[in-house]
């Protein structure tokens, strides 16, 4: 057995089932006092199994994530818009911070106006600014980035946001008992293979 275990779960996973087949089938009667093959061989095969979930599972998060900043991208993008309509309709104020904190823009670090990045926080503000657009005869309803848009935005947001926080509490406890097997496994293929050099030196 190499000296040198992968480091990742799904190639360790499968040294240590490949492990355990030899281990069964080829030498079955090869006996250590700190495991045996038939705990070792279903513990292997749990690992293999959790390493693959949890690798389809960083392939679904992933996706849910890149799902979410493309929204926030529309929100982002959406707000500048709205912020050349604010320009556009008040030609005349130098200070439209009134108006945008009326559409539910807030202060950011730079010393403008926008949603700040906090996902909570920007369905929150989306809220505010949908009910200002949604009231009788506001100027920028019925523009291309007018209510529609926003609700639009609104509910692929609270979507993407939805399924991003369940992933990532799916992933979270998948992670944790993936690696309580890679620790077990990892630890019984580092003492097995050291007692296979003292029981077999010569290989």
């Amino acid at each position: 057995m190499t000296n040198k275990r992968p480091a990742d779960y799904v190639n360790l996973s499968g040294l240590a089932v490949n492990v355990s087949h030899n281990w069964g089938t080829r030498f079955s009667t090869y006996e250590v006092k700190f495991a045996n093959h038939a705990d070792f061989s279903i513990e292997a095969t749990n690992f293999r199994d959790k390493a693959l979930e949890n690798a389809m599972q960083d392939t679904t998060q992933s996706g849910q994530n890149n799902a979410l900043k493309i929204c926030n991208l529309k929100i982002d993008d959406g707000v500048k818009v709205m912020k050349k309509y604010f320009q556009a309709e008040f030609p005349l104020e130098k200070n439209l911070a009134v108006h945008y904190i009326a559409y539910g823009l807030e202060l950011n670090n730079n010393g403008g106006y926008s949603f700040i990045k906090d996902n909570e926080r920007r369905g929150q503000r989306m809220a505010i600014l949908i009910a200002k657009l949604s009231e009788p005869n506001n100027p920028f309803a019925l523009k291309p980035y007018g209510l529609q848009y926003w609700l639009d935005v609104q509910a692929e947001h609270t979507a993407a946001w939805a399924n991003s926080k369940e992933g990532k509490g799916d992933k979270t406890a998948l992670s944790r008992e993936t690696r309580a097997y890679f620790d077990s496994v990892n630890e019984t293929l580092r003492k097995l293979s050291a007692q296979i050099k003292i029981d077999f030196p010569k290989i």
